[in-house]
């Protein structure tokens, strides 16, 4: 879903909505990476079925304020991204990497006759890991239960940088 509004000239509001579905809960893959585990840790990650990569859902939010000056066009907005611990269809088990992340979004865009050529650098200013249903599973097997957190993070920052061609 996209929005702009026009409120001059030069100055115009936008937002975006994308919710990516994935029905499918598993891609078959192994987590492991070529590691060798202990037997203990793949006997734990096998039962609470956090040993192959899950495939998630995935959305982002966006909203800001585009400049107009000549050729160049400068914006601000927020983003907040993130991938839920439980998908709207289909299972959400299998290792993935839960949690959102909230960035202030600095934007350029410089546009010729049938190109623009474009930069996005969202910096993170918020960012929560949440714990998986795999995880959850997994975190139960222990006497005592211990909270358990794969690896997985946040960039600091992201680059994002193309071109536009009008036909």
């Amino acid at each position: 879903m996209n929005t702009f509004f026009v409120l001059s000239k030069k100055i115009n509001l936008y937002g975006n909505f994308y919710y990516l579905i994935n029905p499918r809960e598993q891609n078959g893959t192994s987590n492991l990476l070529g590691r060798k585990p202990t037997t203990l840790a793949l006997m734990n990650q096998v039962k609470a079925g956090n040993d192959i990569n899950g495939v998630p859902d995935q959305y982002t939010i966006r909203f800001g304020a585009d400049f107009k000056l000549d050729k160049w066009l400068l914006s601000a907005g927020l983003r907040h991204e993130g991938i839920p611990v439980h998908d709207l269809i289909g299972g959400s088990g299998g290792f993935r990497r839960p949690g959102y992340n909230t960035s202030v979004e600095p934007v350029i865009v410089y546009s010729m006759k049938k190109s623009s050529i474009y930069m996005y650098v969202p910096v993170i200013i918020s960012a929560k890991n949440k714990q998986s249903v795999a995880e959850k599973k997994e975190s139960a097997l222990y006497d005592p239960p211990k909270e358990i957190f794969k690896t997985g993070g946040f960039a600091d920052y992201l680059v994002f940088v193309g071109i536009q061609f009008r036909l």
